[in-house]
């Protein structure tokens, strides 16, 4: 019988696996991008679009600020401003867009037609903060009402230096006087 050198498909298999070196290194990688892509604490969304429906305002009344939008990155302190607005806005309808990041204000800044904006100037976020946005939105629509909002007396006079017209100071009470004189129709007076 004449000897051949057989190998079967099996040994073809043990040639070409990965050393385990290779293996490790694979993993780590895989490991890398699930850290990546599954973060530990909760999702936070970088923006909000939450629609107030109010009584109808008697003919020829209306409010001043339909589109209202909220630039704030700590989502406790938006949530007081989102709950000062609701409770202000008793009559007209108006939308009310908060963003909780750079990218998020620039977005709705360019594609809705906002007529007030509450400006944090100290965004927790790479791309830029709130005077850079201030500045943008002044030159991009002149007749925005941009108010300050930021807890540092520097930072705001940084905002009020780029346009914003008045101070908040992370106050909602603030938000509430200034809108009773400046839109009143949304309180129903």
């Amino acid at each position: 019988m004449e000897n051949r050198d057989y190998r079967s498909p099996a040994d073809d298999n043990r040639s070409m696996r990965p050393n385990e070196r290779t293996v490790r290194f694979l993993v780590r990688i895989v490991d890398w991008i699930k850290s990546i892509v599954s973060s530990t604490g909760p999702a936070r969304p970088r923006g909000q679009v939450i629609e107030l429906r109010g009584r109808k305002l008697p003919p020829g009344k209306g409010i001043r600020f339909a589109k209202i939008l909220l630039v704030e990155d700590n989502p406790d302190i938006a949530a007081d401003f989102i709950e000062t607005l609701r409770q202000f806005y008793v009559f007209g309808d108006m939308v009310l867009l908060v963003a909780y990041g750079f990218d998020a204000a620039v977005s709705f800044f360019s594609t809705e037609n906002v007529g007030l904006v509450i400006m944090d100037a100290d965004l927790d976020d790479e791309e830029g903060d709130g005077v850079e946005l201030t500045r943008r939105f002044s030159e991009q629509k002149q007749d925005v009402t941009i108010l300050a909002n930021s807890s540092s007396a520097l930072s705001n006079m940084k905002l009020t230096g780029f346009g914003a017209v008045g101070v908040l100071g992370k106050d909602p009470k603030r938000l509430r006087l200034w809108l009773q004189t400046n839109d009143p129709y949304g309180a129903g007076f």
